[in-house]
């Protein structure tokens, strides 16, 4: 049996051979976060000076109970500190 060739599609004479790479892709939908990066890195940061007031509370020989007390409010302050040294986001 003879070979066929995948036939190509018809053009227009005037119409170059390459027209399919002129053509412009379509646009992507714009991604949403649950969550902006600045928001994250907020989060984040006060989570980790959390953690870090807590971790420091126990080996200060403090009970489980000083040691949250203690987490969650450097974890507070520290939440305020990066919101304003951080700055607003920009809007455009």
């Amino acid at each position: 049996m003879a070979r066929r060739e995948p036939s190509e599609p018809k053009r227009e004479p005037s119409e170059p051979k390459n027209a399919a790479l002129l053509v412009r892709p379509k646009c992507r939908p714009t991604t949403t976060y649950l969550v902006s990066p600045r928001t994250a890195l907020l989060l984040l940061l006060a989570l980790l000076a959390g953690a870090a007031a807590t971790a420091l509370t126990v080996a200060g020989r403090a009970g489980w109970p000083a040691a949250i007390l203690t987490g969650t409010g450097a974890a507070g302050a520290a939440l305020a500190l990066f919101d304003r040294v951080i700055g607003p986001p920009d809007r455009r």
